[in-house]
């Protein structure tokens, strides 16, 4: 995929956290799961054991809220994971070293769905600013990788691309673009912050 076409399609990248979390971004900028851990000074050893953790429900740590990772239901899990070379914990480890913004606001919406009850954030980024910093760390996926709601549904390590080499076509459209481990200093690639109170939908344009 080109960046170009990357550009022309999205324009817009869309991050939902929780209600309370932008004055930790606007201080730190978005951290994964690992680089939270690392700002927190654990040892490497059990930030290593903890990020290949399952998460069933969300998890306050320092002043940080990690997502809770539900929809990454155990037993399908192992059955995507199936010829791939990766065990669950693998794929976890994978997951928890990046940050992860949705190519649509409909899929951020669809998210939002299953949090409803929660106030939330969601950030809006500005796609070109976000390649011209983290282009070298951006990788791209055509699907949720934090679900693992259909046993048949395969995933590997390969399912995540660079810019350059994802197969980009009618049929196969990244759903989410991550970063590896952080994105820092956040303010100069806004282009808004929404708060949402508790029962409020997400709706963009």
């Amino acid at each position: 995929m080109l960046q170009a076409d990357l550009l022309k399609r999205y324009p817009v990248l869309f991050h939902m956290t929780n209600g309370s979390a932008w004055p930790s971004i606007k201080n730190y900028g978005l951290l994964s799961p690992k680089a939270i851990y690392e700002r927190l000074n654990f040892p490497p050893e059990e930030i290593r054991r903890q990020i290949r953790l399952h998460r069933p429900e969300k998890v306050p740590l320092g002043g940080f809220v990690l997502r809770d990772q539900r929809p990454l239901r155990p037993h399908n899990l192992a059955h995507n994971l199936k010829g791939s070379d990766l065990n669950p914990e693998d794929w976890h480890e994978t997951l928890n070293e990046r940050v992860f913004f949705s190519t649509k606001a409909k899929f951020v919406a669809e998210l939002r769905e299953s949090y409803l009850t929660d106030a939330a954030t969601v950030i809006l980024i500005d796609t070109a600013k976000l390649l011209q910093r983290h282009r070298e760390t951006i990788e791209l996926t055509k699907f949720n990788s934090g679900a693992a709601r259909m046993p048949s549904h395969k995933k590997n390590r390969a399912d995540f691309q660079a810019v350059g080499t994802f197969p980009f076509a009618n049929t196969f459209k990244p759903k989410e673009l991550t970063v590896l481990h952080s994105v820092p200093e956040i303010e100069p690639l806004l282009i808004e912050v929404v708060h949402l109170p508790p029962h409020t939908p997400f709706a963009w344009r």
